[in-house]
């Protein structure tokens, strides 16, 4: 018998019995997925830069003017 299991301790990451891929979730409600526009939604200027950029790096030349 070694010390850690006289002291009644465990290793790291070793668990009680069961299944080591079990997890009890500790919030009450699943994830919720944000969806992929997510940063886009939150700044939109920044989305808008970052499309202008990447269209120019394409070769494209960009112009854009807020919609009315």
């Amino acid at each position: 018998m070694d010390a850690a299991s006289s002291r009644g301790t465990r290793a790291r990451g070793e668990q009680e019995g069961g299944d080591e891929h079990e997890h009890e979730y500790e919030y009450e409600h699943e994830y919720d997925d944000l969806g992929p526009d997510h940063f886009d939604r939150l700044d939109k200027t920044e989305a808008a830069a970052r499309l202008v950029r990447h269209l120019k790096q394409l070769g494209y030349e960009v112009e854009i003017k807020h919609a009315a």
